[in-house]
């Protein structure tokens, strides 16, 4: 299953993260940051209730992984937590956690995110976080991975007057490989995606209950949205099965250039992962769109863009040489 995947994967990323630090390669690790990761994965019951389709076990996943990669960066982290249960296994990995902090009073953890943000200004201006250590706050959720190859370079830039620094979220993207045997047959799309499109139909129906467009027919929206995420998988398993994926050995030595240029929105070039969608097209050619792998991870697009079109804005990707791009 995809569930039996991400363990897979996230476990083979955490031992090469753990022994070789891949995603702070210098080693460099910045003591005047302190780092805030709201974690919320499961209820006070413990029930595996689905966030978004995942699981307890994949939420989880994540938070280690994330945890440990951020640590790797910045020793300073503090996890914000809404539950005992996700308190308690926040606690199980304190080797890599600066502090807990409980909000006990929330009436939705889905709001943790905000809460944590609020709490953590609070404890600043109280001096429970000595603002004298403290120059910087890292923000950020327990699925995202920093990868930085001198931090320190960064924070000395982003402090330089008219500069913003802005991350690069890299795009996976799971191509035929990437998915167990199971993953990429038809049987086990309709189990496991009638669990998330079920959910997605029944806060629509609410939703249209309480305002003004009356009630909805929740067995057709189940069967439309089903059809529509069944001729989804089916395309993107066709159209990846044939894509060629670069493997990146060492970020320290590759790079992946933008255009020198920033052009206007409107200028933007974006390039199909699939020729053959774009409109008007009337002959076949290969995709200008590059995948990249680096550390056991899923694969990457080697741009950035628009994943509800999968068109991207393609980046010259060099795997042995790191130019300076201009």
């Amino acid at each position: 299953t995809l569930s039996a995947t991400i363990q897979r994967r996230t476990t083979e990323m955490m031992e090469g993260y753990r022994q070789r630090g891949h995603n702070n390669p210098t080693g460099i690790r910045n003591g005047h940051v302190l780092a805030i990761l709201p974690f919320y994965a499961t209820t006070d019951n413990n029930d595996d209730h689905h966030i978004l389709g995942t699981s307890i076990e994949q939420r989880r996943a994540f938070f280690r992984l994330t945890l440990l990669t951020v640590a790797n960066v910045f020793p300073n982290v503090v996890v914000y937590v809404a539950t005992k249960s996700d308190y308690d296994y926040a606690l199980q990995h304190s080797e890599y956690i600066y502090d807990i902090q409980w909000i006990r009073d929330l009436r939705d953890p889905q709001h943790l995110p905000y809460a944590a943000s609020v709490h953590t200004k609070r404890l600043l201006r109280k001096g429970t976080y000595d603002r004298d250590q403290f120059d910087f706050v890292y923000y950020s959720e327990t699925d995202q991975m920093p990868h930085l190859r001198d931090v320190d370079a960064v924070l000395a830039g982003a402090l330089e007057m008219g500069t913003v620094v802005v991350p690069h979220r890299g795009k996976p993207y799971a191509t035929y490989d990437d998915l167990e045997r199971p993953a990429r047959s038809l049987s086990w799309l309709q189990k496991e995606g009638a669990t998330a499109v079920a959910l997605e139909v029944e806060r629509d129906c609410n939703e249209a209950e309480n305002g003004e467009r009356g009630g909805l027919d929740k067995d057709l929206l189940i069967a439309e949205r089903s059809k529509q995420v069944e001729e989804r998988y089916r395309h993107h398993l066709d159209v990846t099965s044939s894509l060629h994926v670069v493997n990146v050995p060492d970020i320290m030595a590759a790079s992946c250039c933008f255009p020198a240029t920033c052009p206007t929105r409107k200028e933007v070039s974006l390039e199909p992962i699939d020729p053959e969608s774009t409109e008007g097209s009337q002959t076949s050619s290969s995709s200008k769109v590059v995948l990249f792998r680096q550390h056991e991870s899923f694969a990457h697009v080697a741009g950035t863009g628009n994943e509800r079109i999968d068109a991207y804005q393609v980046c010259r990707l060099n795997v042995h040489k790191r130019e300076r791009c201009s």
